[in-house]
């Protein structure tokens, strides 16, 4: 039986735990305790991240009418593209990562109780060579299993909590357990992101906040950065970073030195 090497294994969790849209209450909430420029009013248009290896990692962003990201695309990186689809009524309905092959790896397909505008559950679909077309190939996840998440909010309309199970169990079952990700905020409103040594977040604008796509993917709905910038714009959104010690996740990379473009929304 194959085995998958254990940091394989630590890549898929770490993808599944934290990787998965929420309404402007959020931002409204956010604003009214504490009262900013507001971000959603940019969007992001470019990020890149260098690399004299490799050569440098460039995000390129596409939006719709609506202002809601449909796909990214991300240079020399195995992921090299990021889609989002929406349903009828505007809500995110999918969220896949491909690579540069064009097949997904992770697939997430989320679920509403009625009329709602957040997401109840997700379902991941975990392959290394899926399909990517209306729906997800079940075949493609046998090896890597799907799993379902139930999805908690707080009053804010933040996530707080999720709890997942397999539906399909992996091939090899005994590398995999059910979990649940908890998530809280201190009193200025930033995540918690490690209880005995948070990072020391800026005083600015989160980069999440351009957008309530980012803070629902990301479980990130902070008011600040996790990392201080070297530059901002005008509104206080981070244009530049150069961080050895700690780092902001970006759908498929961690931005320790990166610079981010944005461009104004009509």
């Amino acid at each position: 039986m194959l085995r998958l090497p254990n940091t394989v294994r630590g890549i898929l969790l770490f993808l599944i735990t934290t990787s998965s849209w929420s309404c402007k209450k959020i931002i409204e909430y956010i604003d009214n305790h504490h009262p900013k420029p507001d971000p959603s009013e940019y969007r992001i248009k470019k990020i890149t991240v260098p690399d004299t290896f490799f050569g440098d990692h460039v995000y390129t962003f596409q939006y719709n009418e609506r202002n809601d990201p449909v796909r990214v695309d991300v240079t020399n990186l195995e992921t090299s593209t990021v889609l989002f689809r929406y349903d009828e009524q505007h809500r995110l309905s999918d969220y896949i990562k491909a690579n540069d092959k064009g097949r997904y790896y992770l697939w997430y397909r989320y679920g509403y109780d009625g009329n709602s505008r957040q997401p109840a559950r997700d379902t991941i679909f975990q392959s290394g060579n899926g399909v990517i077309g209306d729906n997800p190939d079940p075949a493609a996840n046998a090896f890597l299993g799907v799993v379902v998440r139930k999805i908690y909010y707080d009053q804010h309309m933040r996530v707080i909590a999720d709890s997942a199970r397999y539906i399909i169990e992996p091939a090899e079952p005994e590398y995999y357990q059910d979990f649940t990700s908890n998530y809280t905020y201190d009193a200025e409103g930033n995540l918690v992101i490690n209880p005995a040594n948070n990072p020391e977040y800026d005083n600015k604008l989160s980069l999440y906040r351009t957008n309530d796509i980012w803070m629902f993917v990301h479980r990130n709905y902070s008011r600040n950065n996790p990392i201080g910038a070297q530059s901002y714009n005008n509104i206080g959104l981070p244009t530049a970073f150069d961080n050895n010690d700690n780092y902001l996740s970006f759908l498929v990379w961690s931005l320790r030195t990166a610079t981010i473009e944005y461009e104004q929304v009509d």
